[in-house]
């Protein structure tokens, strides 16, 4: 004999399922987490840089989160920007076009700071000229929040 769930309780079961299924872990994951340095025009400079598959629906694949770090006693990472984005980008094998680019900084970006949850994210997008070289950023200051909805939840 087969016995049928009461309607309440099949839509509790449900609503139970979607729940589950809409705080389901992000299907993206942290690709690469390391430290980059590179040479300026007068010094040599080092930040972090973390990698992530962008969300299903970002209008770019790759998430690349470059952070200022107290112990860089070269150029920063916004005063390098194109440089910095090229290299990286060439050493990781992707496009800087098909990227969001976050610049990163925080209290662990300056020497002797006390801990802060103050933290600063700027969004730099590029385009490629018609000559193939890297244009100026597109800078847009964004939250915590945009930061892991571009790398559907994964970036902490």
């Amino acid at each position: 004999m087969v016995r049928l769930l009461p309607i309440a309780l099949l839509t509790a079961v449900l609503t139970a399922l979607q729940t589950l299924y809409a705080a389901a872990p992000a299907r993206a994951q942290e690709v690469v987490d390391t430290t980059f340095t590179w040479r300026g025009f007068t010094s040599e400079s080092t930040c972090r840089v973390r990698v992530f598959r962008s969300a299903r629906n970002a209008r770019r694949p790759v998430t690349i989160v470059l952070d200022e770090l107290a112990e860089n006693r070269g150029r920063s990472t916004l005063d390098d920007a194109p440089h910095l984005v090229e290299l990286v980008a060439r050493e990781l094998r992707v496009e800087p076009d098909s990227a969001f680019w976050i610049f990163h900084w925080g209290s662990f970006s300056f020497p002797e700071a006390a801990p802060s949850r103050k933290e600063l994210y700027f969004r730099a997008t590029f385009r490629r000229s018609d000559s193939g070289s890297l244009g100026s950023p597109f800078w847009r200051l964004i939250n915590r929040a945009t930061v892991s909805e571009y790398t559907d939840r994964a970036y902490r």
